[in-house]
């Protein structure tokens, strides 16, 4: 085995940990009692899981194995990349309001690049040669040349779909820029889920592009298998940062500090009228809002839009 191939399977090794970590972190409280989208992010992880794994025993010698492996990799990958984006999609969709324009063009997307992953697996013959290579001995691959490119470009596309569009909420709303500047909970919650989503839309859009040009250059493979374990990391990555981002937000959404201006103007506000001090209303409030909040009785709002109580933010 060459050098360039040796780090080519530590790195898939890595892969592997991070996605066997990922993975454990998602089913810690238990698939059956999460939530839909919980349920969705669990199974991105394990797709993971399954192609770091295939890909990794593809580098070494396995004769006729070759093709078996390929083939479970190369249709969890799609399946996992399909999974993935369509999540993100359904995510904005409620950010923006579900908006027609957007929900028509995010489902001709997500049905072109299903349509793409499908030929895909069939076009490529499992993704490499049935036989390993006797220079190397590792299996050989053996991308199809139109599917490859194609669904490669549709995946940058996608993510330059999600960037424009969460932008486009940024911006549109002046309202919600002025609110940002406020510490309140929803200003919160609002600027977090759009920074986290133009953060990550634009580097997988940058790491889509970049594999892209090197495949129609022709570069070599084992930079190409650095890109495809980078991206794959990077899914795994925004994983867990969302599985973390749910915790911190659902302690948020707990507690709310009393000094809180934005809040304490809310109490006076509603203070007008009653009989009760400014202090004793204040305290009766907070303390109300803090056994009220884990199970409120009306959607909360993220800047123009309400989101409903059960859903998932990421």
């Amino acid at each position: 085995m060459d050098i360039a191939s040796a780090v080519d399977v530590g790195l898939k090794g890595a892969f592997i940990a991070v996605a066997l970590d990922t993975t454990l972190r998602c089913l810690y409280k238990g698939f059956y009692e999460a939530t839909l989208i919980s349920r969705a992010r669990i199974t991105v992880g394990c797709c993971f899981l399954a192609t770091s794994i295939t890909n990794f025993l593809l580098k070494l010698p396995l004769g006729s194995g070759c093709g078996l492996n390929a083939r479970i990799s190369i249709v969890v990958f799609h399946v996992a990349m399909v999974l993935g984006e369509s999540l993100q999609m359904y995510r904005i969709s409620i950010i923006t309001n579900n908006n027609k324009w957007f929900v028509s063009l995010a489902t001709i997307l997500m049905l072109l690049r299903s349509g793409i992953g499908i030929a895909d697996m069939i076009l490529s013959n499992g993704g490499v040669s049935l036989a390993p290579d006797e220079t190397f001995q590792h299996c050989i691959f053996n991308q199809n040349q139109f599917t490859g490119i194609t669904y490669v470009g549709m995946d940058a596309i996608i993510e330059l779909f999600i960037t424009t569009a969460i932008t486009s909420v940024l911006f549109l709303h002046t309202r919600e820029l002025i609110m940002l500047k406020q510490r309140t909970k929803n200003a919160l919650l609002y600027r977090t889920i759009i920074e986290t989503n133009v953060f990550r839309t634009c580097f997988l859009f940058l790491v889509n592009l970049l594999t892209l040009l090197m495949v129609l250059l022709n570069s070599e493979s084992v930079w190409l298998g650095f890109l495809w374990s980078i991206l794959g990391i990077s899914y795994l990555y925004f994983v867990i940062y969302d599985k973390n981002m749910v915790r911190f937000l659902q302690n948020l959404g707990k507690s709310e500090a009393p000094q809180d201006p934005y809040t304490i103007r809310q109490s006076q506000l509603r203070y007008r009228g009653s009989t009760l001090s400014l202090e004793d209303w204040t305290q009766i409030h907070h303390g109300n809002q803090q056994t009220t909040s884990t199970t409120p009785s009306s959607p909360r709002r993220i800047g123009p839009v309400e989101i409903p109580n059960n859903y998932n933010f990421v």
